[in-house]
């Protein structure tokens, strides 16, 4: 699977996903186990699947407002901090993958 391919296939198993109504915390659970389901296909290093992901994230997750939090300053800062974790997540797949 290349890049194209593991960007489409986040995009198809996003589409029609209630983001808006999901904790964030569900969302960074349910795309560890997209991108766990998909690495087996995934013909990438660790690196470019991240950076994949991370594309994907920032097109689709980043941009969903976060009610009662102020889109200046302290959405950016969770915003981030959730990607953070999906990152790590993914990249602890890698390692158990490789064990």
């Amino acid at each position: 699977m290349t890049q194209n391919e593991l960007m489409a296939s986040l995009e198809l198993a996003s589409a029609n996903q209630p983001f808006k109504r999901w904790k964030r915390g569900q969302i960074i659970d349910w795309v560890q186990d997209v991108v766990e389901d998909l690495i087996d296909k995934v013909e990438l290093d660790p690196e470019e699947t991240v950076a994949t992901v991370k594309v994907w994230y920032d097109k689709v997750i980043r941009p969903i407002d976060i009610p009662g939090l102020p889109n200046f300053g302290i959405e950016p800062i969770v915003d981030e901090a959730v990607w953070r974790l999906i990152e790590f997540g993914i990249r602890q797949i890698f390692k158990r993958r490789s064990v």
